[in-house]
């Protein structure tokens, strides 16, 4: 499931909606409309993989040559650039 979003709120405001929906369903969203986030057409999010333990996401920027990810508790690296959990990490592909 992806959601558009701006592009330097696209993490804060996923992690932020994502620990929230965790507290009342004990599950991290996978559908990405399940987190009540104001879109705009400025990015692109994936959520790639998301339980009760972790969820991993990763955008791309329009126009811009970068994409960033995050992942956070249990789930994997999803395009294999963030060294560590809990850590927006970009890249220029």
């Amino acid at each position: 499931m992806k959601i558009k979003e701006n592009g330097g709120f696209t993490f804060r405001n996923a992690a932020t909606a994502q620990e929230l929906y965790h507290r009342l369903h004990l599950t991290y969203a996978s559908d990405a409309s399940l987190l009540e986030i104001d879109p705009s057409p400025k990015s692109t999010m994936y959520i790639t993989e998301a339980t009760p333990r972790g969820w991993a996401g990763w955008n791309e920027i329009e126009r811009a040559e970068e994409r960033c990810e995050l992942y956070v508790g249990d789930a994997g690296s999803p395009l294999g650039i963030a060294p560590t959990a809990e850590r927006v990490t970009c890249e220029r592909p």
